[in-house]
């Protein structure tokens, strides 16, 4: 089978940590239609997903029978006291909430605002949405190595064009077509290398639109570093484009691979503009290595 036959890159251990989700209705058109192609050539995990839905169909059949049935109703005694630590308790989370709202308040007077503007508000939700997407390591619709072929697959495919970066001591593993909440994305995979043999780091990037500045974000050099589900999220914008970089890497590592360049040899980075139709330079020797990819 060719590499680039992406109905085999799902492989059965991957298939596996997504079952569940799988079976609740989570993936969305696109992402079970290659859970299920994956299903179609591999008849042991076919299987396993047939037994795990009869198990599953039994067990809610089981729970509908029990509460429908003659003893299924608690004692009358036994439901008022129910329903009055309900109502107990629904008070005291109201108090609670009263509270903390008090508390966020004087924390917002004391900071001139900036808490509110920044974590909780649109951007914290694009922070964790892209998260959430790096996190499901769907796979690859194109494979290359070049960004000017990516950029050429991109065209046409979404209402922007799609810059694709280069930075140090990483290769380009990847893109497909993804989404940010709402807005259209493109999806630029990277592997940052580790020294002597070190696991490589997964990073993702996620590229959309965003004319009417949902999303705060600063150009470059400027970056904002958020953390959701376990990855770091870097986030900046070139005029109407946002980026959004996911990666498990340090803070520090981040902020330095996505830092101006210091030498003219230096591959561009995303803030680098280079004329239309032109390739870039090959990488140069001499690259800072990450300091959590180092021995």
């Amino acid at each position: 089978m060719k590499s680039g036959d992406i109905s085999r890159i799902i492989t059965c251990a991957e298939l596996e940590g997504f079952l569940y989700a799988y079976l609740d209705g989570e993936f969305e058109a696109s992402e079970k239609l290659e859970f299920e192609r994956h299903l179609a050539e591999c008849s042991r995990c076919a299987h396993r997903v047939h037994l795990e839905s009869i198990f599953r169909e039994s067990l809610h059949q089981r729970a509908r029978e029990h509460a429908n049935g003659p003893g299924a109703r608690a004692p009358e005694g036994l439901r008022r006291n129910i329903h009055t630590q309900l109502r107990h308790e629904q008070q005291r989370a109201a108090l609670r909430s009263w509270v903390r709202a008090g508390a966020a308040a004087a924390v917002i007077a004391a900071a001139g605002g900036a808490y509110i503007f920044n974590r909780p508000g649109t951007r914290g939700m694009y922070v964790e949405a892209a998260a959430l997407r790096h996190a499901k390591i769907l796979p690859f619709e194109v494979q290359r190595d070049a960004p000017e072929h990516l950029e050429a697959w991109f065209e046409g495919k979404l209402e922007h064009s799609v810059h694709v970066p280069t930075f140090p001591n990483t290769t380009l593993a990847g893109a497909r077509l993804s989404n940010v909440k709402d807005k259209q994305a493109a999806y630029i995979g990277y592997q940052a290398q580790g020294a002597d043999g070190a696991r490589p780091r997964r990073i993702g990037l996620f590229v959309f639109q965003d004319s009417n500045r949902e999303v705060q974000a600063a150009p470059l050099p400027s970056v904002d570093l958020d953390s959701s589900h376990g990855y770091n999220v870097a986030i900046w914008r070139d005029h109407e484009i946002v980026y959004e970089l996911v990666s498990d890497l340090d803070e520090g590592d981040i902020r330095q691979m996505l830092s101006q360049p210091s030498s003219p040899r230096r591959r561009p980075l995303v803030s680098d503009q280079r004329p239309a139709g032109t390739t870039s330079p090959p990488p140069q020797p001499g690259l800072v290595q990450p300091a959590s990819l180092q021995h």
